[in-house]
């Protein structure tokens, strides 16, 4: 079987860290053979070949390609989709998959008139300690999160009646002293946190416990004060993007769901919190595989084949605490991570054009934008929403 041949649109770090080091590392699965660069000020590492740049977007379309990833802001992705569909591709779009949850169903139904595939890349269900979360609430690892909820029969932890996700980091500034990135001003549509990181905590949450009852909100822009930064650097005008956010999901009266991240916390203490009627798990520490994918040189394979690839380090391990141990602390090694894993299950799927082995729909990927919208209006208006009346699953 011929490899797959894949397409990049854009090629910044989304592109360079968490798409191309797996492309690289599965030659049996995978063959780059085009990159569109919008952006004529890209710097363009040596390692790619010359013949294999456009800045065309027809000419880029019109070379020989399977699949379109496409890693470019939300704003662009609706235009950039229809038109990789229109060409015949299959298209995986990092996340999240849309700058609102009506460009996501367009881009839906354009794929199904088409027959082709469209996934969106919440890579962090294959994070090591999500996925440990998983087994600890009893659920089949292949289970898809349309397809069930937690009920607590086989889970370690009992039935989950408090659940909570954070991502926490610090930076008080912008990450560049003398510029500021699109993701860090309000000013460009789908920027902030909540479309950044909000997306991966949402997903994670609709993977376990399905569609909320109900969402209220807490989005917060510049907690870092960053106005007053922006004008020393000469960006006079400067909006600011989102920093924090508080969600707290409902589902019926019996459990809460609470995913938070902020860019102002120097001592992050919690990765996951999870109380059930059997016992508790407190997970601290990030997955690894981010941290390694940035130290790589420009061009690298991901070391897919390292042991060490997404482990987690002992002072990380989990602490499981159950009534049945009398309430003794235990130390519960972390799953290894493995986002190589969501390229291959994608791989499985276009090369059998088979829909269910796609490893996160494009329907989970609309889902993730109607929850991020009832949050924003639950902060623009102070409201509780409510979200699984609102929400009519495309067919």
């Amino acid at each position: 079987m011929e490899p797959i041949r894949v397409g990049l649109v854009g090629f910044g770090a989304s592109a360079q860290t968490f798409h191309l080091p797996f492309i690289l590392a599965l030659p049996d699965i995978y063959r780059l053979v085009s990159v569109f660069i919008r952006n004529p000020n890209t710097i363009v590492p040596n390692f790619l070949d010359d013949k294999l740049i456009f800045s065309s977007l027809s000419d880029f379309l019109s070379s020989p390609i399977d699949l379109v990833v496409i890693t470019t802001p939300p704003d662009s992705k609706l235009q950039l989709a229809i038109a990789s569909l229109d060409a015949g591709k299959h298209i995986l779009l990092e996340k999240p998959m849309a700058l609102s949850s009506e460009d996501a169903q367009n881009i839906l139904k354009h794929a199904d008139s088409k027959g082709l595939i469209v996934s969106v890349y919440h890579n962090r269900r294959f994070d090591g300690d999500f996925k440990l979360i998983r087994e600890l609430c009893g659920l089949d690892p292949q289970a898809k999160h349309l397809e069930h909820l937690v009920s607590g029969e086989s889970s370690t932890l009992g039935k989950i009646l408090d659940f909570e996700s954070r991502f926490d980091r610090f930076r008080p500034a912008f990450k560049s002293s003398n510029s500021i990135a699109w993701k860090e001003t309000g000013s460009v549509p789908g920027s902030g946190l909540l479309y950044e990181l909000g997306s991966h905590l949402i997903d994670q949450a609709l993977c376990l416990f399905g569609i909320p009852d109900s969402i209220v909100a807490i989005v917060l822009s510049d907690q870092r004060q960053t106005v007053e930064v922006a004008k020393r650097i000469g960006s006079e005008g400067y909006i600011p993007a989102t920093d924090y956010f508080h969600l707290v999901l409902r589902y019926g009266d019996e459990l809460i769901v609470k995913l938070c991240a902020s860019n102002m916390i120097r001592n992050a203490e919690a990765r996951f919190i999870v109380h059930g009627s059997k016992g508790s798990f407190i997970k601290t520490g990030l997955d690894s595989q981010e941290s390694t994918l940035k130290s790589l040189p420009s061009g690298a394979s991901a070391p897919i084949n390292s042991s060490s690839f997404g482990a987690d380090t002992v002072d990380k391990f989990g602490r499981l605490i159950l009534d049945s141990d009398g309430g003794v602390e235990k130390r519960i090694e972390t799953s290894r991570g493995l986002w190589v894993e969501f390229y291959r299950q994608l791989g499985t799927a276009i090369t059998n054009n088979d829909q269910s082995k796609i490893p996160c729909s494009g329907l989970e990927g609309w889902l993730v934008m109607k929850v991020m919208e009832a949050a924003l209006e639950s902060e623009k208006t102070g409201e509780r929403i409510d979200i699984k009346s609102q929400i009519r699953l495309l067919k």
